[in-house]
């Protein structure tokens, strides 16, 4: 029954109002079918052809945010992170990616050369990763400092501080209950790593969403990971390193610059040598933030001393690419290029991390020294920094989409069909692995898309909601405590 809203007894809605209002839900209706598509796809056909598109108020149609002088970092994590996923997939198939060339009689494949290796190369991604953060988080902070507005420098740092955790850890809920509940218990299709067996689902579905909550509380406190998830042991280091970088801005904030650098410094030394190789790249993302609002200030080079910088800068760039890609497996140091750097004492960290955090940091530390350059210019191209916007939801999806049976299943089909060994003869199980690999890898890019706009977007904005409402309440008790 519809009740009178009009004092001549009538409800108001008139057939102009019905029209309007079908109007109005057939256009959300498209809206939302529109946006399942990936958003590079859907963006230039809405613009060409849909008139009541307005991609200034459509808040998840993927808008890619224009070039700025710190982009292409974010251009260099996308990249990173579509490298991190590809060697999750191609190490299930060819354990040998993760040795050098010479490391084994049978280790001369091309894919092992130095430079060449970069390509499926995650651990050095995963250390450029840390060194982006440091910098990416302390940025604004220390710009504001150098600015001499300190007090607003603080405010944004209690703000970040307090939407870190959601921000970081709010995107994997999604991914965990479409794994664990669609995945392996209503699909039984979520292989085990390096294994072709299912994994299996819980007891009941209570006991499937405890087993949720424990995989998700194990990777907030420990870098213990979840089997549908290994690659997120890295979260709680983020947030570790994230709450480091917050608390020397917050500390070194009044300290003068040159003070501020030689105290980080002695930090990043200080962890370094106790082995916690992760946080020291936090501490070297913020020195090399530090370091680029300190550059105006410097005197001018001349010219002569300008060349030499220049070329020692391009020499720099070409050894973090060379060492970067140490072997994570095997005996790094007697492969082919990287036994010239065996004899380097590495401390307390691991030989191979160490060698992936010293090049991350070069690697940085020299595309920040071009400022303008060729390099940037191309880290800034729109479909980089597509890739790094995507980039956190790539990371957190690509296990799900890599280990179900439609990729990896349809891989193994191939590779133990009937006749297909034959026929391909010694490149059978790389063409198998290169046929479900291309033909994965547009639904893991489509997926990761969909995480992005849907879930990591709603969590940024959540994340400032609830900062945002803290805060006002903070400011209410504090007005009223001095009334």
């Amino acid at each position: 029954m519809v009740l009178p809203d009009n004092e001549d007894g009538s409800s108001g809605f008139t057939g102009e109002h019905s029209e309007k209002s079908g109007t109005r839900i057939n256009g959300r209706i498209r809206s939302a079918l529109w946006s399942l598509l990936p958003s590079f796809v859907s963006r230039p056909i809405r613009r060409r052809y849909d008139c009541s598109y307005n991609e200034d108020y459509d808040g998840t149609d993927g808008a890619i945010p224009h070039p700025n002088s710190t982009s292409y970092l974010n251009g260099l994590r996308g990249i990173a992170s579509l490298i991190v996923a590809t060697q999750h997939n191609i190490q299930e198939y060819f354990t040998l990616i993760h040795r050098g060339w010479g490391d084994q009689p049978s280790d001369k494949h091309i894919i092992q050369l130095p430079f060449v290796r970069l390509i499926i190369h995650g651990s050095f991604s995963v250390a450029l990763f840390f060194v982006i953060s440091g910098f990416a988080l302390s940025y604004g902070p220390l710009k504001k400092i150098h600015r001499r507005t300190r007090t607003e420098a603080v405010d944004a740092l209690s703000s970040s501080i307090l939407r870190r955790p959601f921000r970081l850890f709010l995107p994997i809920v999604p991914v965990l209950l479409f794994s664990n509940i669609v995945l392996i218990r209503w699909f039984g299709a979520f292989y085990q790593l390096g294994s072709m067996n299912i994994l299996p689902p819980q007891a009941s579905f209570w006991a499937e969403l405890q087993h949720i909550w424990a995989e998700f509380r194990q990777t907030v406190v420990s870098r213990n990971s979840p089997a549908t998830m290994p690659q997120i042991w890295t979260l709680s280091v983020e947030y570790q390193g994230s709450l480091l970088v917050f608390l020397c801005c917050q500390a070194l904030a009044p300290v003068a610059t040159v003070q501020r650098f030689l105290i980080m410094a002695a930090l990043f030394w200080w962890q370094w040598s106790l082995g916690h190789w992760a946080l020291g790249l936090f501490l070297a993302g913020m020195i090399i933030a530090d370091l680029r609002e300190l550059r105006p200030k410097l005197p001018t080079l001349g010219k002569r001393t300008k060349y030499v910088a220049g070329a020692a800068n391009w020499f720099m760039l070409f050894m973090s690419l060379f060492l970067g890609g140490w072997p994570l497996q095997g005996n790094g140091g007697v492969t082919l290029g990287f036994s010239y750097f065996n004899w380097v004492p590495t401390g307390n960290i691991p030989q191979q991390w160490f060698w992936y955090s010293v090049s991350a940091i070069m690697l940085v530390v020299s595309l920040e020294n071009m400022p303008g350059g060729k390099l940037q210019s191309w880290l800034n191209a729109q479909w980089v920094l597509y890739l790094g916007e995507i980039s956190y939801g790539l990371y957190l999806v690509h296990w799900m989409v890599w280990m179900n049976r439609l990729t990896k299943g349809n891989i193994v089909s191939l590779m133990t069909a009937p006749g297909w060994m034959s026929f391909w003869a010694s490149w059978s199980n790389f063409v198998a692995w290169l046929v479900g690999f291309m033909m994965a890898l547009p639904f893991c890019i489509w997926i990761a898309d969909l995480h992005w706009r849907f879930v990591d977007k709603s969590s940024v904005r959540m994340a400032k909601w609830l900062s945002d409402a803290l805060a006002s309440k903070g400011r209410e008790i504090t007005s009223a405590a001095r009334i």
